[in-house]
């Protein structure tokens, strides 16, 4: 489950109930790859917006994958 916090400013909530979140990463539509960096014990996942703004970019795809191997692309606006 992805819930916004406030992607203006590169920060977003991730939450897996059952096992746990393995990997993440995030492509803008374009396949630019955007760092990432992931707080574990406050579920939140953070990127810094300058590249996105430079980039212009107002959407990311979310790679999740939980412990359990499942994954999912969840698009996301952030304008």
């Amino acid at each position: 489950m992805i819930a916004d916090i406030n992607r203006n400013k590169g920060v977003l909530t991730v939450i897996d109930l059952w096992s746990g979140i393995k990997r993440y990463k995030a492509m803008t539509k374009d396949k630019v790859w955007i760092l990432m960096r992931y707080d574990q014990k406050n579920n939140l996942l953070y990127w810094d917006t300058t590249k996105t703004n430079a980039l212009k970019v107002d959407e990311l795809f979310i790679e999740l994958e939980d412990l359990a191997g499942n994954k999912t692309v969840i698009p996301i606006s952030i304008k």
